[in-house]
């Protein structure tokens, strides 16, 4: 029996990204990149990132900082998780509609 992937099971659009940012904790400061985000989500390439269950910050270029824990996490990756969706995910939302011109395009669409 074959289910579907994570991937596949995911109910928001995920955009693939090429975006810099930085992942905070524990006083540590390092440099990630992004590699998709979501309206719920991110995901990070990072060398030794922090273990699953950490809640850490996310500080995304040109957009600022959200909370985020840390729900999958390998040697070079990690899973991220909106934790507090209600007050980030429709500016994030937003946000990356606008940086990769989906906006635009539906305007242009929808005249």
């Amino acid at each position: 029996m074959t289910g579907a992937s994570g991937a596949e099971r995911r109910k928001e659009r995920r955009y693939q990204v090429e975006m810099h940012g930085e992942l905070r904790w524990d006083g540590k400061a390092v440099p990630v990149q992004i590699a998709d985000l979501s309206a719920s989500g991110a995901l990070l390439m990072i060398q030794d990132p922090p273990p699953a269950g950490s809640v850490v910050d996310l500080w995304i270029d040109d957009f600022g900082v959200v909370e985020v824990e840390v729900v999958h996490s390998g040697k070079t990756f990690c899973g991220l998780a909106l934790a507090n969706p209600a007050a980030d995910r429709d500016d994030l939302l937003e946000w990356l509609r606008q940086e990769t011109g989906e906006a635009a395009a539906e305007a242009a669409q929808h005249p």
